[in-house]
């Protein structure tokens, strides 16, 4: 698996669990616009974070 791809911010799409799964693979996140600042919190590396203006 190369990418996950987060459709919007609901809890059904956005697990914080889930998406600590991923934390220590070197998976990139491709996001909508304002979710990346939830994962750099999530510990996340931001550079892994691709979030375009869709």
């Amino acid at each position: 698996m190369d990418y996950v791809v987060i459709s919007h911010e609901h809890y059904d799409h956005l697990d914080m669990r889930s998406i600590q799964f991923f934390q220590e693979k070197r998976i990139k996140f491709l996001v909508p616009l304002g979710i990346k600042s939830r994962l750099t919190y999530w510990e996340i590396p931001a550079e892994r974070i691709i979030d375009p203006d869709w």
